[in-house]
C-alpha cells in the first residue's frame, strides 16, 4: 500500500448492530407522535439523511432498543435493497434505525466517521457488496460480512482532509440542488400564472380564446401498432425512453427504420416540429421533434398550424397533464384517442403573445439546464475524487 494507508477489516475499527428480527416482531410499535424519528433505507442518502417520508417511535422504546439506538457519530448503512449509501448522525436523541440496516460505530482513535461515510459509498466500498454477494440478484449484506469489509485506511490527518474536501463538493452539490428547485418552483409558478393568462405580458391586450385543439393544429398523426422487425435504418424509431428534455432528436438505442421498410408497412413519419405528445399512460408528456422520425403508438403528433406556436404549444400541453390524465381515470390504462384529442378544449392567446410567453419559459429552461449540467459536472468531479484521494493516489496532507 501507500505510505500511510493500510488495508483493515472494518471490525477491527467499529462495532456494528443492527435490529434484530425478534426485536423487530416482538416489540416495534410506530407512533406517529412519537419523538424519535426511525430511519428506513429510504431515508439514507449520499452522506445525508432524507426525511421528506419519516416514521416516529416513542422514546421509551427506542431506549428499550439500545443497540438499534442511534448516536452522534454513528454511521448507518442500507443492508438490503438499494445499498451503497451511508450517512453520519450528527446529533444525540433524534433517531433510530429500523431493520435493514446497519448501525456502524466508528473508534475515535482509528476512524473518522466521514471517512468511513465516503469509503463505504465508493468504489471500493461497492467492490466488497460484489465480494460478498456475486450471485444474489437483491444484495443482502449480512453483519458478519459487514464486518469482514476491507477498508483503506490512512492515518488520522489524512481521514480527516479527505472527509472535509469530499464534503466542501457534497457542501457545492446540495447548494446546486436547491438552487435548482428553486429555479423549477419559479419557473412552474410563471406557467400557472402565463399560460391560464393570469398575468399578462407588457403591450398584449387582447382577449385570451377559446378553441378546441383541432382549430389550431392542422394534422393529428396517429401511429401503426406495427412494430418494424428491422430496427437497424437510418430514420430514427423513439419511444418514451427517448424523451430528454424539450427537443427529441434520436433514439438513445440508435434504433432506427428504412425508407423501405416505412413504405412496405406504411408507417407515419412525424415531420420537424412536431409536438408529440403522450396518448396513453403519463399523458402530457411531450416533445417538438427536430428531426423527421418514426414512434411506436404511445404518441399522438400534432402538427400546428399558423395560429400556434409549437413551443408555447409545447408548454401549454405539458401544463395540463393533469387533466389530461384525469379524462381517462376511468379506464385500467390511461388513454385517450384522436377523437378526445381534437375535441380537447384550449384558451390561447394570438401567436406573438404565445412566442413571447414560450421565450420566456424557453430562457428559465436554459438557465436550469446550465445549473443541471454544472451540478453533473461536479458530481463527476466529486466521483474523481473519491476515487483517487480514497486510495492514497492523491495525498493531501
Amino acid at each position: 500500500m501507500v505510505d500511510n494507508f493500510k488495508i483493515v477489516t472494518l471490525n477491527t475499527i467499529a462495532k456494528i448492530t443492527r435490529l434484530a428480527g425478534y426485536e423487530y416482531s416482538s416489540y416495534w410499535e410506530e407512533d406517529p407522535n412519537g419523538k424519535i424519528i426511525a430511519l428506513r433505507g429510504y431515508n439514507i442518502g449520499k452522506n445525508r439523511l432524507v426525511l421528506n417520508d419519516i416514521a416516529r417511535i416513542t422514546n421509551e422504546l427506542s431506549l428499550k432498543l439500545k443497540r438499534s439506538r442511534l448516536s452522534k457519530g454513528d454511521v448507518i448503512y442500507p443492508c438490503v435493497g438499494t445499498i451503497g449509501n451511508a450517512a453520519v448522525i450528527e446529533i444525540d436523541d433524534k433517531f433510530h434505525i429500523q431493520q435493514n440496516i446497519a448501525r456502524i460505530i466508528p473508534d475515535g482513535n482509528k476512524v473518522n466517521p466521514y471517512y468511513l461515510a465516503y469509503y463505504l459509498m465508493s468504489d471500493k466500498g461497492l467492490d466488497e457488496i460484489k465480494r460478498f454477494n456475486g450471485t444474489s440478484s437483491q444484495p443482502n449484506v449480512l453483519v458478519g460480512s459487514l464486518r469482514q469489509y476491507n477498508i483503506i485506511l490512512p492515518d488520522t490527518g489524512n481521514q480527516q482532509a479527505i472527509a472535509e474536501a469530499l464534503s466542501d463538493v457534497d457542501n457545492l452539490n446540495l447548494s446546486l440542488e436547491k438552487l435548482i428547485e428553486k429555479k423549477k418552483a419559479i419557473k412552474q409558478g410563471t406557467m400557472q400564472e402565463l399560460l391560464t393568462g393570469k398575468k399578462r405580458l407588457d403591450g398584449f391586450e387582447g382577449e385570451w380564446k377559446k378553441n378546441k385543439l383541432k382549430y389550431y393544429i392542422n394534422e393529428f398523426i396517429v401511429p401503426m401498432r406495427d412494430k418494424p422487425k428491422d430496427l437497424t435504418g437510418n430514420i430514427p424509431w423513439c419511444r418514451i425512453e427517448d424523451f430528454c428534455g424539450k427537443y427529441l432528436f434520436k433514439s438513445k438505442t440508435s434504433q432506427g427504420v428504412s425508407i423501405k421498410t416505412i413504405e412496405e408497412m406504411n408507417l407515419k413519419v412525424f415531420p420537424v416540429n412536431t409536438l408529440l405528445v403522450s396518448c396513453s399512460a403519463n399523458l402530457g408528456r411531450c416533445a417538438i421533434i427536430k428531426r423527421a422520425l418514426i414512434t411506436n403508438q404511445t404518441f399522438i403528433g400534432l402538427v400546428p398550424g399558423n395560429l400556434v406556436d409549437v413551443e408555447f404549444l409545447f408548454y401549454y400541453m405539458q401544463s395540463e397533464s393533469e387533466k389530461l390524465n384525469n379524462l381517462s381515470s376511468g379506464t385500467t390504462i390511461s388513454y385517450l384517442s384522436r377523437e378526445e384529442f381534437e375535441e380537447y378544449e384550449v384558451y390561447f392567446p394570438g401567436i406573438d403573445e404565445q412566442r413571447n410567453i414560450a421565450m420566456i419559459l424557453s430562457a428559465m429552461d436554459l438557465e436550469i439546464s446550465k445549473f443541471e449540467s454544472k451540478l453533473k459536472k461536479y458530481k463527476k468531479i466529486k466521483q474523481g475524487m473519491m476515487q483517487e484521494l480514497l486510495t492514497g493516489r492523491i495525498r493531501l496532507v
